[in-house]
């Protein structure tokens, strides 16, 4: 099972900063267990904050695990800057998928609807590949820093990923905002 892990993370973090080692990866967490990793690529010049995967649906080997991340130039979160301010959506939610088969190569459009809103991604960055006997497939979805702010803090968040639908519970929009919180620090999350 532990192998399992590792593989999940090998696969589906490689889309967040290639210049990570295998070690450097986090680990995913239990359902509902919260847990924020930085780290730091010297060779870039780059530190990537990112929200352990938390499985949200299905088991580890037949599930969906729900992640997110942002980066920054430098090492220190004070005052640093992140890229494109206002053009490059700064946070990215992640949604992997790691099932026998694939399930999302055809339709894996994501939406999130919260509060009476709807943020739609058609065509947010796929990747999906079978190692193993297992189908890990990942999205990685932008978000503008309001919007996110916006879906962290409704009361109820809906998530569709290709055909699975689900709800974000309370735990785990409080992981998401906890990662806002580390935004704070670089004086980006505003509210």
């Amino acid at each position: 099972m532990e192998y399992l892990i590792q593989f999940i993370l090998l696969v589906a973090l490689p889309l967040t900063d290639p210049g990570m080692t295998p070690a450097q990866k986090p680990k995913p967490t239990p359902r509902d267990n919260v847990k924020i990793e930085t780290q730091y690529d010297k060779a870039k010049n780059r530190t990537t904050v990112a929200l352990s995967p938390l499985l949200i649906l299905g088991k580890e080997t037949d599930g969906l695990f729900l992640g997110a991340e942002f980066s920054f130039t430098g090492q220190k979160m004070e005052g640093a800057e992140l890229p494109g301010k206002f053009l490059e959506p700064p946070v990215y939610v992640l949604l992997t998928s790691v099932a026998p088969s694939p399930r999302y190569a055809e339709k894996h459009a994501v939406i999130f609807r919260y509060d009476d809103q709807q943020r739609s991604v058609a065509n947010p960055e796929f990747d999906s590949q079978v190692r193993d006997g297992l189908a890990v497939e990942t999205v990685r979805v932008p978000f503008m820093r309001d919007y996110l702010y916006q879906v962290v803090n409704a009361q109820r968040v809906e998530v569709q990923f290709g055909a699975a639908k689900f709800e974000l519970t309370r735990k785990q929009l409080e992981a998401l905002r906890r990662l806002g919180r580390h935004l704070a620090q670089i004086g980006q999350w505003e509210r």
